[in-house]
């Protein structure tokens, strides 16, 4: 009796460590897939948001320029030559 239980607890071990050797052969590549697929999104993520920092570092630059240009044209009449009183703002913040 004694050696029944003994055997039947070995085979029970033994089949719980064979479904669990199985199961971490299926898991663990599709755990490391899914970790390796959510790497290159955050990698891609990265890309994109320097990608639209530098857009609007850029567009903030030619901002810049423009209104610096504009107010220029306010202040001299490029044509005559006269001198004309400055707005307060420029048109594109208004």
């Amino acid at each position: 009796m004694a050696a029944d239980q003994a055997a039947l607890c070995g085979l029970i071990g033994a089949l719980g460590g064979a479904i669990l050797g199985d199961s971490s052969t299926l898991t663990v590549p599709l755990l490391t897939h899914r970790l390796a697929r959510h790497e290159q999104q955050r990698v891609r993520d990265e890309a994109e948001f320097d990608r639209l920092m530098g857009v609007r570092q850029t567009t903030r630059k030619v901002l810049i320029v423009l209104d610096d240009a504009h107010r220029t044209v306010l202040r001299v009449n490029l044509w005559t030559g006269q001198r004309s009183r400055p707005r307060s703002k420029p048109r594109w913040q208004r």
